[in-house]
């Protein structure tokens, strides 16, 4: 098959092919032949001419046919697939003499071949009469059903708005323009035009102040106070005059707005904002249906729209509870950098329970807490909250984290109702270079350093809220010098598209890799990479510190200092065992040392109310001694069987090589010494 073309409605030169012709004049369709990948125009029936008027053969698609914006993606569409497609209720804009019209048709798209494959497709279409409006009723149900659809696919609100913006581009054929109020009473402006070669000219011409009226209100801004919609005309004399600039008045006229109407955008006595709906040259004026069915295009949107911003301001709420109840910067410790990091989930009102807190322990210690309550809402926000500041207030009194974590697990079977809370607590002792922790169904921090990792999975205990009766383990790690340690929630490691481990290797990796950055731009870069292309829908804490000891070799002194409480013979307890495991001090020495440091400390909480000082210090003997502000001596004095008090020196006088009182300034240390055996 081929066509001889520059004539108008120069016909294939196909003598086989005159029936087609001749059905092609004398059927009731329209119908236009277009040829080769180009879409080039090659013969329209009488009809399409009555219809559209001549067009010059030769001319491509888009030339030949400005008014029929869809007509090069069918054309595309039909070219690709080799495939008839059928268009129902297509709207057309028509020019004639009596001005421009709407009208609507259904059309079917077909593929030409000749012997030497794709030729061109055959275009023919068929009016839908006017007369029927229940058929129009049946497509503006089924326009306003899709676009309700989409509309509903996200919660927040500036893409809600280019969503309605897109959709009503594409349903009235030109442009569209969101204004949206703002909670400083302006309105926010996004556009969308139908073409996409024009959408760069449509940003440009939304940073140029809109049109303005009398006061210098916008058009739009008075539709959205006012609840009224209009259409009309735009004058180009009236739009160049009002033009601020020459690429103002140049954007204008390139883009040749014609006819307007603009709906208010409002549910109930809620004012959201205003719709405007432009057309350019070729696509006439706004009728009374396009009036009914942009209200209500404008309704749905205001709905979808109203939700978001609902949503939107939840969120905010949540992250300022959130944020007001994370510390703003982490202490200055000596011997330790740290950096904290937060990042809320991505989306709509999902920001929960995810939470980090640090704090001084005394001097020279740290104590970090990094938990996350199950659940994405205002409650588990609330939840939080309380978890936390039951967690901080028995941590800030120098309890063991396992008696914290008691603590806590008590107070969240109480109150918290079915939501699981997990927790990771650590106190950090730079100076004897010492992390004691409990995890309490909480993902496993790691520690790296020197090429070498280790993850802190030992003795997992049940979260939070589940068994008032569970019992949480605690664990002493050394920490080597210049280790980089990372305590975080789940959400850090763990996507739909990346397991736990996978995520533990991959931030292992990163701390090796970038271990040498200072601690926040090392803090930067994990949240970065470990969270680069992933959509978790979890929020994120992370807790990261560096050591940085002076005295790169081991410790042989240590002071801590704890608060004149009944619990704190048992932290003195579990500090010192653990300090003398990492000196190389155990057996009997160590078990002797524990015993007689719990009697000492329980001595110095009776008679003082204010703080107590352990030392301990390794030299040829194993010297321990409690400091309190009493001035009051001990006496050691002989028991009955029936005695409560009195035994505690005792038992340093029969077990320790040496002990004593020595007395200073503010108060006295009691004091003994043991052999220990130790290199």
């Amino acid at each position: 098959m081929r066509a001889m073309v520059g004539e108008p409605n120069a016909l294939p030169a196909d003598a086989e092919l005159d029936w087609l012709w001749l059905a092609l004049e004398s059927g009731p369709q329209l119908a236009t032949l277009f040829r080769g990948p180009e879409h080039t125009l090659v013969y329209q029936n009488a009809r399409s001419v009555a219809r559209y008027g001549r067009r010059p053969v030769g001319l491509a698609a888009p030339l030949a046919f400005p008014e029929h914006p869809r007509l090069v993606a069918l054309l595309e569409e039909v070219w690709e697939r080799a495939e008839a497609v059928v268009a129902h209720q297509d709207p057309v804009t028509l020019a004639d003499a009596g001005g421009t019209r709407r009208a609507v048709f259904d059309t079917v798209c077909s593929p030409v071949h000749d012997h030497e494959g794709p030729w061109g497709v055959l275009i023919q279409a068929a009016e839908v009469p006017p007369e029927h409006p229940a058929r129009d009723n049946v497509r503006d149900a089924a326009t306003l059903a899709l676009a309700s659809a989409e509309l509903w696919e996200t919660l927040e609100p500036d893409q809600v708005a280019l969503t309605i913006a897109r959709l009503a581009s594409e349903v009235f054929e030109g442009w569209c323009v969101v204004d949206r109020w703002r909670a400083d009473g302006a309105l926010h402006r996004v556009g969308r035009h139908v073409d996409p070669e024009c959408q760069p000219l449509l940003d440009r011409l939304l940073g140029f102040p809109p049109a303005s009226g009398r006061g210098g209100e916008s058009v739009a801004m008075k539709v959205a106070r006012s609840g009224r919609s209009v259409l009309g005309r735009y004058e180009p004399s009236v739009l160049a005059a009002g033009a601020v600039n020459e690429e103002h008045a140049e954007l204008l006229a390139v883009l040749g707005p014609t006819a307007y109407l603009i709906v208010p955008i409002e549910t109930g006595p809620r004012r959201l904002g205003a719709l405007s709906l432009i057309r350019p040259p070729a696509g006439g004026d706004f009728s009374p249906h396009d009036m009914h069915l942009a209200r209500q295009f404008a309704e749905r949107a205001a709905i979808a729209l109203s939700h978001a911003q609902d949503y939107d301001e939840q969120r905010q709420a949540i992250l300022t509870l959130q944020r007001n109840v994370l510390p703003q910067a982490p202490p200055r410790v000596p011997g330790l950098e740290v950096a904290v990091r937060y990042r809320a989930a991505g989306s709509g009102s999902r920001i929960g329970g995810d939470w980090y807190d640090v704090f001084p322990l005394g001097e020279g210690s740290l104590g970090i807490v990094v938990g996350d309550v199950q659940g994405h809402d205002l409650a588990a926000a609330a939840a939080m909250g309380q978890i936390r500041s039951v967690v901080h207030s028995h941590a800030r009194a120098g309890l063991p984290t396992a008696e914290v974590a008691a603590h806590a697990n008590a107070f969240a079977c109480e109150q918290v109702d079915e939501r699981l809370v997990t927790v990771a607590l650590a106190q950090v002792f730079p100076r004897e270079r010492l992390m004691i922790w409990t995890r309490a169904g909480h993902v496993p921090s790691v520690t790296v350093a020197g090429g070498r990792a280790e993850v802190h999975d030992r003795g997992g205990c049940l979260p939070l809220g589940i068994d008032r009766s569970a019992t949480f383990l605690e664990h002493t790690t050394r920490l080597a010098a210049h280790s980089v340690t990372a305590i975080f929630s789940d959400g850090l490691v763990e996507t739909p598209t990346r397991s736990v481990d996978a995520g533990t290797d991959q931030l292992i990796a990163l701390l090796h890799e970038h271990g040498h950055l200072p601690i926040h731009a090392l803090a930067d870069r994990v949240i970065t990479e470990m969270l680069s292309g992933e959509r978790s829908g979890d929020d994120v804490a992370l807790v990261l510190f560096r050591l940085v000891p002076e005295d790169p070799g081991p410790a042989r002194t240590l002071e801590r200092r704890l608060l004149p409480t009944a619990a704190s013979s048992t932290v003195a307890r579990h500090y010192l065992s653990a300090v003398l495991e990492q000196w190389g001090v155990g057996g009997e020495c160590a078990s002797t040392a524990a015993l007689l440091v719990t009697e000492l400390v329980s001595n110095a909480v009776r008679h003082s109310t204010g703080e107590i000082v352990l030392r301990a210090q390794l030299g040829e003997r194993l010297r321990v001694s409690v400091y309190d502000e009493s001035y009051r001596l001990p006496l050691l004095r002989e028991t009955g069987p029936d005695d409560t008090a009195g035994r505690g020196l005792q038992l340093v006088e029969c077990l320790s090589a040496a002990w004593g009182v020595d007395s200073e300034r503010t108060g006295k240390s009691v004091w003994f010494e043991l052999e220990h055996g130790a290199s």
